[in-house]
C-alpha cells in the first residue's frame, strides 16, 4: 500500500510539474489601431479690416471706410467738410456708408 501511495504521489508531482492541471494561458489580444479623425483647424476670425492708408489721386485722396467711421469723422480727419465729400463721391446722404467703401476725399482748399 505504501508503494501505491508513493507511486500516486510521484505521478501527481509529475503531472503538477507538467502544468497538466493549470488553465491554458490567456491569449494576448492583438493591438487595435484607431484612426484619428482630423481635427478641423479653427477658422480665422473675421475682424474689421485694418485701416487702409489713404492713397493720393488727381482729385484728392481715396479713403476706405472702416467699421465705426462716420462721414463727419472722416471729414475732420482730412480737414474737409461732409458736404465736400458728399459732392466728390456723388452721395445723397451722409448716413449711407458701407465698410470697405472707397471715398474720394477732396483736397483742402488753399
Amino acid at each position: 500500500m505504501k508503494k501505491l501511495a508513493l507511486s500516486l504521489l510521484l505521478v501527481g508531482a509529475l503531472l503538477v510539474g507538467c502544468d497538466f492541471f493549470t488553465a491554458p494561458p490567456t491569449p494576448t489580444p492583438a493591438p487595435t489601431f484607431v484612426r484619428k479623425t482630423p481635427v478641423p483647424t479653427p477658422k480665422e476670425e473675421i475682424s474689421q479690416p485694418k485701416a487702409a492708408a489713404p492713397t493720393a489721386t488727381v482729385e484728392g485722396t481715396v479713403y476706405t471706410v472702416q467699421g465705426g467711421d462716420t462721414l463727419f469723422g472722416i471729414a475732420q480727419k482730412f480737414g474737409t467738410t461732409v458736404e465736400a465729400i458728399l459732392k466728390a463721391n456723388d452721395l445723397s446722404s451722409p448716413d449711407k456708408l458701407s465698410i470697405g467703401q472707397k471715398l474720394t476725399i477732396p483736397k483742402k482748399a488753399p
